[in-house]
């Protein structure tokens, strides 16, 4: 599988993934936080789950400024949630591969 060498790399390349490399990649990443976790044992850290900020943005970006003892008006904290939808950060391409994801009847 290609591995770009930097981040202005990754984003101005396009690779075309089999629907195995896709289903790999995408273990792999599930796997990610499990490794952490076992790295991480016994440190104070705040994990934060995909899933989660998918479902309850708001209540997610709250508990992660209360770890990091922040505090933030309800103003902002609205603001910063509606200006940070899926569709306003993720690039198009990217819903080729979601979409290919939920065919395959993979949870994302």
């Amino acid at each position: 599988m290609y591995t770009p060498k930097s981040a202005e790399e990754w984003f101005a390349t396009h690779v075309e993934l089999t629907d195995k490399e896709l289903l790999d990649a995408w273990d792999e990443l599930g796997d990610c936080g499990t490794k952490w976790d076992k790295y991480l044992e016994g440190s104070e850290y705040c994990r934060v789950e995909y899933q989660d900020l998918v479902d309850r943005p708001k209540d997610e970006l709250q508990r992660v400024l209360s770890y990091l003892q922040m505090a933030v008006s309800e103003e902002v904290l609205e603001r910063a949630v509606s200006s940070s939808t899926m569709f306003r950060m993720t690039k198009p391409e990217n819903e080729v591969y979601v979409q290919r994801l939920k065919k395959l009847n993979i949870r994302i």
